[in-house]
């Protein structure tokens, strides 16, 4: 972890000297060569395509495109479903939470899922770098 203010970080945005989509942008992470943290995919939605990363400890990284602006954005997973008035997605953070808690510790345990979408963030940084 970099910083305090990394903690409350909830998007990033990259600003690139031409304009590509998100197709282009999914076709350049898989010939990179980066290994990403977790899989994704394109997922289609109301407002258009996005790529949606794995949830880790209630942290969804996505990446939106917008012509030449490129966002990795930190969401909430969302789920519907529910056993017992609980969240299936609630009982899944708890469990990696407490796996977090016990590879590195407390800290570990309260700031993976940011330390999650921070890696994706620095491995896009990367990734776009000369773009």
């Amino acid at each position: 972890m970099a910083d305090k203010k990394d903690l409350f970080k909830s998007v990033e945005k990259y600003e690139l000297r031409e304009a590509i989509d998100i197709d282009a942008l999914f076709s350049l992470m898989g010939q990179s060569g980066i290994e990403w943290p977790g899989q994704y995919k394109v997922s289609k939605g109301l407002l258009g395509k996005t790529i949606a990363f794995d949830s880790y400890m209630n942290t969804v990284p996505t990446v939106h495109v917008k012509n030449n602006i490129v966002q990795v954005k930190r969401e909430q997973p969302k789920s519907d479903v529910q056993v017992l008035g609980v969240s299936r997605n609630a009982v899944k953070a708890q469990k990696e939470m407490f796996g977090g808690i016990k590879e590195g510790g407390l800290k570990q345990g309260l700031t993976g899922g940011q330390d999650y979408f921070l890696d994706v963030c620095a491995l896009m940084r990367q990734l776009l770098a000369d773009k």
